[in-house]
Protein backbone atom coordinates (compact mmCIF):
# COMPACT_ATOMS: atom_id res chain seq x y z
CA UNK A 1 0.00 0.00 0.00
CA UNK A 2 0.71 3.97 -0.44
CA UNK A 3 2.40 5.60 2.27
CA UNK A 4 -0.26 7.97 3.84
CA UNK A 5 -0.16 11.02 6.32
CA UNK A 6 -3.55 10.81 8.13
CA UNK A 7 -6.22 8.52 8.89
CA UNK A 8 -8.53 9.70 5.96
CA UNK A 9 -5.59 9.03 3.65
CA UNK A 10 -5.34 6.07 5.11
CA UNK A 11 -8.98 5.03 4.57
CA UNK A 12 -9.18 6.37 0.57
CA UNK A 13 -5.80 3.94 0.09
CA UNK A 14 -7.46 0.98 1.54
CA UNK A 15 -10.82 2.28 -0.04
CA UNK A 16 -8.98 2.34 -3.48
CA UNK A 17 -7.03 -1.23 -3.37
CA UNK A 18 -10.77 -2.16 -2.12
CA UNK A 19 -13.04 -1.07 -5.61
CA UNK A 20 -9.76 -1.71 -7.69
CA UNK A 21 -7.46 -5.07 -7.24
CA UNK A 22 -5.82 -3.81 -10.11
CA UNK A 23 -5.24 -0.44 -9.16
CA UNK A 24 -1.73 1.16 -7.72
CA UNK A 25 -1.95 3.96 -5.65
CA UNK A 26 1.35 6.12 -5.68
CA UNK A 27 1.54 8.84 -2.95
CA UNK A 28 2.76 12.03 -3.69
CA UNK A 29 3.46 11.46 -7.32
CA UNK A 30 4.59 14.93 -8.77
CA UNK A 31 5.13 18.49 -7.84
CA UNK A 32 3.20 20.91 -9.85
CA UNK A 33 5.09 24.46 -10.30
CA UNK A 34 2.78 27.11 -10.85
CA UNK A 35 2.77 30.81 -11.01
CA UNK A 36 -0.34 32.81 -8.71
CA UNK A 37 -0.20 36.74 -8.50
CA UNK A 38 3.42 36.58 -9.76
CA UNK A 39 4.87 33.88 -7.42
CA UNK A 40 6.00 31.01 -8.28
CA UNK A 41 4.22 28.10 -6.34
CA UNK A 42 4.13 24.53 -6.06
CA UNK A 43 2.15 21.88 -4.72
CA UNK A 44 2.12 18.44 -4.70
CA UNK A 45 -0.90 16.23 -4.87
CA UNK A 46 -1.76 13.24 -2.36
CA UNK A 47 -2.07 10.50 -4.97
CA UNK A 48 -1.96 9.02 -8.29
CA UNK A 49 -4.40 6.36 -8.39
CA UNK A 50 -3.53 3.79 -11.74
CA UNK A 51 -6.60 2.19 -11.95
CA UNK A 52 -7.01 -1.95 -14.20
CA UNK A 53 -8.91 0.06 -16.79
CA UNK A 54 -6.34 2.41 -17.79
CA UNK A 55 -7.31 5.63 -16.43
CA UNK A 56 -5.30 7.58 -14.45
CA UNK A 57 -6.39 9.83 -11.23
CA UNK A 58 -4.41 12.65 -9.40
CA UNK A 59 -6.18 12.55 -5.77
CA UNK A 60 -6.27 15.35 -3.03
CA UNK A 61 -7.19 14.03 0.13
CA UNK A 62 -8.69 16.89 2.23
CA UNK A 63 -11.66 16.72 4.79
CA UNK A 64 -14.99 19.15 3.85
CA UNK A 65 -14.24 21.50 6.62
CA UNK A 66 -10.81 22.36 5.91
CA UNK A 67 -11.82 22.38 2.29
CA UNK A 68 -14.14 24.76 2.52
CA UNK A 69 -11.97 27.24 5.42
CA UNK A 70 -9.13 27.06 2.91
CA UNK A 71 -10.82 27.12 -0.51
CA UNK A 72 -9.38 30.51 -1.75
CA UNK A 73 -5.94 29.20 -0.52
CA UNK A 74 -6.11 25.97 -1.89
CA UNK A 75 -7.63 26.90 -5.25
CA UNK A 76 -4.84 28.35 -7.41
CA UNK A 77 -3.03 25.23 -6.08
CA UNK A 78 -6.03 23.18 -7.47
CA UNK A 79 -6.65 24.94 -10.59
CA UNK A 80 -3.28 24.19 -11.45
CA UNK A 81 -3.36 20.37 -10.71
CA UNK A 82 -7.02 20.13 -12.92
CA UNK A 83 -4.60 21.73 -16.05
CA UNK A 84 -1.43 19.31 -15.41
CA UNK A 85 -3.81 16.23 -15.21
CA UNK A 86 -5.69 16.91 -18.43
CA UNK A 87 -2.32 17.79 -20.09
CA UNK A 88 -1.05 14.44 -18.95
CA UNK A 89 -4.28 12.42 -20.10
CA UNK A 90 -5.24 11.90 -16.12
CA UNK A 91 -8.10 13.51 -14.02
CA UNK A 92 -7.66 15.59 -11.44
CA UNK A 93 -10.75 15.01 -8.08
CA UNK A 94 -11.11 15.94 -4.43
CA UNK A 95 -11.88 13.30 -2.30
CA UNK A 96 -13.01 13.80 1.19
CA UNK A 97 -14.64 12.09 4.35
CA UNK A 98 -17.94 12.32 2.60
CA UNK A 99 -16.72 9.97 -0.24
CA UNK A 100 -14.12 7.41 1.06
CA UNK A 101 -16.21 6.86 4.56
CA UNK A 102 -18.94 5.12 3.18
CA UNK A 103 -20.08 1.35 3.63
CA UNK A 104 -17.68 0.06 0.81
CA UNK A 105 -14.73 1.39 3.31
CA UNK A 106 -16.30 -0.79 6.36
CA UNK A 107 -16.29 -3.68 3.80
CA UNK A 108 -13.07 -3.32 2.36
CA UNK A 109 -11.61 -3.26 5.56
CA UNK A 110 -13.54 -6.74 6.90
CA UNK A 111 -12.83 -8.35 3.18
CA UNK A 112 -9.21 -7.19 2.18
CA UNK A 113 -7.37 -9.33 4.66
CA UNK A 114 -8.86 -12.01 3.74
CA UNK A 115 -8.13 -11.19 -0.41
CA UNK A 116 -4.60 -11.27 1.18
CA UNK A 117 -4.69 -14.33 3.15
CA UNK A 118 -7.16 -16.60 0.65
CA UNK A 119 -5.96 -18.16 -2.27
CA UNK A 120 -8.05 -19.69 -4.78
CA UNK A 121 -5.98 -23.18 -4.30
CA UNK A 122 -7.74 -23.45 -0.95
CA UNK A 123 -11.18 -24.28 -2.98
CA UNK A 124 -10.58 -27.57 -4.04
CA UNK A 125 -13.15 -27.33 -6.84
CA UNK A 126 -11.76 -23.78 -7.38
CA UNK A 127 -12.92 -20.57 -7.93
CA UNK A 128 -16.36 -21.37 -9.56
CA UNK A 129 -17.21 -22.97 -6.00
CA UNK A 130 -16.50 -20.03 -3.87
CA UNK A 131 -19.39 -18.17 -2.91
CA UNK A 132 -19.98 -15.25 -4.88
CA UNK A 133 -18.97 -12.74 -2.51
CA UNK A 134 -15.90 -14.24 -1.75
CA UNK A 135 -15.28 -14.27 -5.45
CA UNK A 136 -16.17 -10.47 -5.78
CA UNK A 137 -13.76 -9.86 -2.75
CA UNK A 138 -11.14 -11.42 -4.52
CA UNK A 139 -12.05 -9.79 -8.16
CA UNK A 140 -12.32 -12.85 -9.55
Amino acid sequence: MAEHESALEWDFVTLASFMDASAVVTAQPVTIHFEHEGHRRRYTPDFRVDSGDDHCDIVEIKCRADLRAGWLRFWPAFAAARNWAHCNGARFRIATERGIRCRQLDNAKRLLPLRARLSIRHWPNGPSHMPAHMRSALAI
